[in-house]
């Protein structure tokens, strides 16, 4: 029944917060697994409660939160708009600031 947020798979989702936090398996990429069936868990939930991704199209969290599962909080997108809509990885911008270090006095 679409819409229904009850089952095995619901029992990993943590809806205490804005976004719906994936609490099982968790791939290398950090997104939600779902090993039941080797899909991942962001997507199964968009298809539950929404329906299909159309053809072609990725889910975009728009939280820019991996283990979000809140089919709310996805979009579907073309692959180049997810790659443009990516938030900036933390550990770049420390490197980022340090070209800009004065080294005159030394």
């Amino acid at each position: 029944m679409r819409g229904a947020r009850n089952g095995p798979f619901w029992s990993y989702v943590s809806q205490d917060d804005d976004c719906w936090l994936w609490t099982g398996s968790v791939q290398s990429a950090g997104y939600g697994s779902w090993s039941g069936q080797g899909r991942l868990a962001h997507r199964i939930a968009y298809e539950e409660m929404i329906g299909p991704v159309p053809l072609g199209l990725v889910l975009d969290h728009s939280c820019h939160v991996r283990l979000c599962v809140n089919p709310y909080h996805l979009n579907p997108v073309t692959i180049a708009q997810n790659n443009r809509n990516r938030k900036p990885r933390r550990h770049s911008r420390p490197l980022a600031g340090m070209a800009h270090k004065d080294h005159s006095s030394h």
